[in-house]
């Protein structure tokens, strides 16, 4: 799962090459991540390279940590709803997807 890995610690204390790697690193667990129902290569692609930048961006622009960033709006959930999302700047894709409804 992407909350479970021993780099996002390391991430979120500031270490220089970890955070060098993330968006590969973030990106990749995303790819491994089992929810993810993935549909078509290139369009998957691009979806969860967005995904990868929105979390990266909620990261440093709000000073969260991965583990709550991923368990307030998970994955599965932002691929769901890529459109309309992505059509929006990352704050606003952020600030929409974080008020959702509650499953």
């Amino acid at each position: 799962s992407v909350v479970n890995t021993a780099f996002h610690p390391l991430l979120d204390v500031g270490s220089i090459s970890h955070i060098l790697k993330q968006p590969v690193n973030v990106l990749n667990e995303i790819l491994c991540l089992q929810k993810v129902p993935l549909k078509k290569q290139e369009e998957d692609a691009a979806i969860l390279h967005w995904i990868a930048e929105l979390y990266l961006f909620v990261r440093y622009e709000y000073d969260l940590f991965f583990g709550s960033i991923v368990k307030q709006v998970p994955p599965d959930w932002l691929y769901r709803h890529y459109n309309p999302l992505h059509e929006t700047s990352l704050r606003g894709a952020w600030e929409k997807a974080s008020l959702r409804p509650a499953f």
